[in-house]
C-alpha cells in the first residue's frame, strides 16, 4: 500500500516531479518484489490552491496506478477531508473517527488484493 500526502505540492514540488518520484518508489518495489500486488491511495489538494495544480496532482495517482496495473483508491480522504468533526484542530489530519471512515473505504479494495 502506497500513499503520499499533499506535502509535495504544498512545498512547491511540481506534479511532474511528484509523479517521477512516485513511479520511482513503485519501480523499486517491483524490482525487489516482482510478484507484489500494490494498492495506491490517491490524494487530492485543497480547493483553495489556485490553477491547474489541483487537477494535475489528482491525475498523477490515476496515471501511475493505470500504468502499473495497481489497485487505486482515488482519494484516500474522501468523506473525511473538510469535515470539521472528523479532523484534528489543524483541519488537515483525521481524528480516530476520520480514520475509521478511511479504513472502511480502503478495506474492500485491499481485501480483494489479498484474497
Amino acid at each position: 500500500m502506497l500513499e503520499l500526502g499533499a506535502n509535495d505540492i504544498l512545498r512547491g514540488i511540481s506534479p511532474e516531479r511528484t509523479a517521477v518520484n512516485l513511479q520511482g518508489i513503485v519501480d523499486k518495489v517491483k524490482r525487489r518484489y516482482p510478484e507484489a500486488r500494490m494498492l495506491l491511495l490517491g490524494m487530492e489538494l485543497p480547493a483553495w490552491i489556485p490553477g491547474a495544480l489541483v487537477a494535475d496532482f489528482r491525475r498523477i495517482f490515476r496515471q501511475v496506478a493505470h500504468h502499473n496495473g495497481m489497485a487505486l483508491v482515488p482519494f484516500m480522504l474522501d468523506g473525511v477531508a473538510g469535515i470539521r468533526h472528523l479532523n484534528l484542530h489543524d483541519g488537515i489530519h483525521p481524528t480516530a473517527a476520520g480514520y475509521r471512515i478511511i479504513a472502511d473505504r480502503i478495506w474492500p479494495v485491499l481485501k480483494r488484493l489479498i484474497s
